[in-house]
């Protein structure tokens, strides 16, 4: 299960993705892709969410959404408004919401991800991970991201790629050394998962090969017998 803090910092790695597309209050700045409506609702929503009025400002930022802004827009203020009262099936909803209009987008994945494993969802999670690959995402966050999940889950060679590739791609990034600790974890353990599979896979071939050998004795010996209990003149 993943912790709600990195949740948080999931969703405020998208809300930092999104600076461009947010509603700032001073100065005020123009929503392009929102009706005029939507672009009001999304400035009294911040307005609100920032003097503490959390109902009210949900309210509106929903009716934003409703009026054409856009999912970016909005859930970078909804989103951590949400977490900050603990409500993440809340937070889940409105992020599966928003990737059904935006299927595409790797960050709305994440975001899903993070909660459904923060909720105990781990199937629901793997699944949602297999996606997040299939996107083939190369931003630095995606890499880190799917390495972590992926060695949390316990897949330690899809994990092993990306957190190579992590280290590779970013050697003075912040996280490599815990990602160097990922790594020195996952060689033991697939090495061991190596030998395991060698073992039973020897084993089995050991048991295949008596199990023969047993039958072809079985059936000499039935054989034999059958031989003894011929007439002298050799013919039953």
């Amino acid at each position: 299960m993943i912790s709600l803090s990195r949740v948080i910092f999931t969703v405020a790695l998208f809300g930092i993705s999104c600076l461009g597309c947010s509603v700032h209050s001073s100065p005020p700045v123009s929503v392009a892709s929102a009706e005029p409506d939507a672009e009001k609702w999304l400035r009294l929503g911040q307005r609100l969410a920032q003097q503490g009025s959390i109902a009210r400002a949900e309210e509106y930022l929903l009716a934003a959404w409703a009026e054409g802004a856009t999912s970016r827009q909005v859930l970078t203020l909804l989103l951590p408004m949400c977490l900050s009262q603990g409500r993440l099936r809340t937070a889940l909803e409105y992020a599966q919401r928003a990737r059904k209009s935006d299927p595409q987008d790797p960050r709305l994945l994440q975001i899903s991800i993070s909660l459904h494993l923060a909720l105990g969802h781990t199937e629901l999670a793997r699944s949602e991970m297999d996606a997040l690959a299939l996107l083939g995402p190369q931003y630095q966050e995606a890499i880190y991201f799917l390495g972590e999940q992926f060695y949390r889950l316990g897949q330690a060679s899809r994990a092993q790629a990306y957190l190579e590739q992590y280290v590779r791609t970013w050697p003075m990034a912040p996280d490599a050394p815990w990602v160097t600790h990922m790594l020195t974890r996952i060689a033991p353990a697939r090495r061991l998962a190596v030998s395991t599979e060698a073992a039973v896979s020897t084993e089995a071939a050991v048991s295949t090969e008596a199990a023969v050998s047993t039958e072809a004795a079985v059936s000499t010996e039935a054989a034999a017998s059958s031989v003894a209990a011929l007439p002298p003149g050799g013919e039953p």
